[in-house]
């Protein structure tokens, strides 16, 4: 999944909080790449665009932290994810 900087930033959250808690709900891990700086392009991407990048051991596992991820970044984390 590709998303802008800002819904990157709320699916990490304050320090990795909340990504952090998207793992632990799921069972599965979730990374954000990109962001290094200077404004790079992701591989066809926007300057600013990230790569969010879920893996699980089944395909519900992966399911389940792709809704939270779209949730979050459509929405109210604070609520979602009881913060």
């Amino acid at each position: 999944m590709t998303s802008g900087l800002s819904v990157a930033g709320k699916v990490i959250g304050k320090g990795g909080r909340r990504l952090r808690e998207i793992r632990k709900r799921c069972g599965a891990m979730v990374k954000v790449h990109g962001g290094g700086g200077g404004g790079r392009k992701n591989s066809g991407g926007a300057a600013d665009d990230r790569v969010v990048e879920i893996e699980g051991a089944t395909r519900a596992l992966v399911d389940a932290a792709l809704e939270l991820v779209q949730q979050v970044a459509a929405g109210d984390p604070v609520h979602l994810l009881g913060f």
